[in-house]
């Protein structure tokens, strides 16, 4: 079981604001005042339904995991308050995040192994760019595939990038 919340794009989702000059930017923490881009992940890529927030540090970027009543996603953000077992699932709209609410619930999960290149990341480090998916071929394709339900983990192509399944 799995401690499972909702976000959208939004300031209150997202921690942020816009300035008297309607520049987006940091509500809180140590970037307060910076620049934030709405709608780009910590991978940089855009969110859309399907990505999920985790703390990389349990859940590498890349990571699939199969929500119930949500349907499948790939962990491509995190947040400051993702810690342990708690995942943030994104919708597109505030009202669906705020329908989802807060649920404790099975989660599969295939971890995939984070890589920037032929390099390893470490626990915590930030693609700050393009995401493991487009810079590791093989697992852009197994992504896309278990996402859209075209292939299963136990299928070749999952083998061949190399995902743990386990249940959570």
């Amino acid at each position: 079981m799995m401690e499972v919340t909702a976000y959208c794009p939004c300031g209150d989702c997202c921690g942020w604001r816009r300035t008297c000059f309607g520049t987006p930017v940091y509500a809180s923490g140590p970037r307060r005042g910076e620049r934030k881009e709405i709608g780009l992940t910590s991978t940089g890529k855009t969110a859309q339904r399907g990505t999920i927030a985790a703390d990389p540090t349990r859940y590498p970027y890349g990571t699939i995991m199969q929500i119930e009543g949500y349907g499948r996603g790939v962990v491509e953000d995190c947040g400051g308050a993702i810690k342990g077992d708690h995942i943030d699932i994104f919708f597109e709209t505030h009202r669906e995040a705020l329908e989802w609410g807060r649920k404790r619930i099975p989660v599969k999960v295939w971890f995939m192994p984070p890589r920037r290149g032929n390099a390893w990341l470490e626990p915590g480090e930030r693609m700050n760019g393009d995401s493991p998916a487009r810079e590791i071929p093989g697992i852009e394709s197994l992504a896309a595939l278990l996402t859209a339900g075209v292939a299963s983990p136990s299928s070749p192509l999952a083998e061949t990038a190399g995902p743990v399944e386990t249940d959570i």
